[in-house]
């Protein structure tokens, strides 16, 4: 399982298991987010208050979150170093110009596929992605279905993410 999404299974685990015994960070602190200094720092006041088997299990289950956070935060250090040798400068300089690419898609991106030049066409990296279009064409007419999903998932996971990330454009503050 993906570290993003045990951290966020982790941490709704961590909120339900909250409600259910009347601990609300939201309602007490007045925040309309969860963000993780603040949460931590609640809930870690939360569990010094608690007595038995709630606070054995909320103790635990934070150290596991900051333990799934730290890595998180290694990988990023790992990918950031990886960015800057000389073997990846080039291509993720090349890449990382174009609007929603940063260092983890571009990195992804020139480790899975490797050396482009392999395909010798542009459908064949898309089809090895497993982003063509589905197409049912039976006598003279032409069904287009959702994309094959048969190639790459982890490139087509990163693809997807970074188009929409993409299309979000950056906004200009007013002044």
């Amino acid at each position: 399982m993906r570290c993003a999404k045990r951290r966020r299974m982790l941490r709704r685990h961590i909120q339900s298991l909250q409600r259910r015994n009347g601990f609300h960070d939201k309602a007490e602190t007045q925040r309309k987010t969860y963000r993780q200094s603040h949460h931590y720092g609640w809930l870690e006041r939360t569990i010094d208050g608690c007595s038995g088997s709630l606070k054995v299990n909320l103790c635990l289950l934070l150290r596991q979150l900051k333990s799934l956070d730290a890595t998180v935060a290694a990988y990023g250090e790992e990918v950031a170093a990886l960015a800057v040798t000389p073997r990846h400068r080039g291509p993720l300089t090349g890449l990382i110009c174009y609007n929603g690419i940063k260092h983890l898609f571009a990195l992804t991106l020139v480790t899975e596929v490797g050396d482009v030049k392999r395909f010798a066409h542009p459908r064949q990296l898309v089809s090895w992605i497993g982003t063509d279009i589905r197409q049912y064409a039976p006598g003279g007419r032409s069904n287009r279905f959702g994309i094959t999903r048969q190639g790459n998932r982890y490139m087509r996971t990163a693809l997807i993410a970074t188009n929409q990330r993409g299309y979000r454009t950056a906004r200009r503050a007013r002044t």
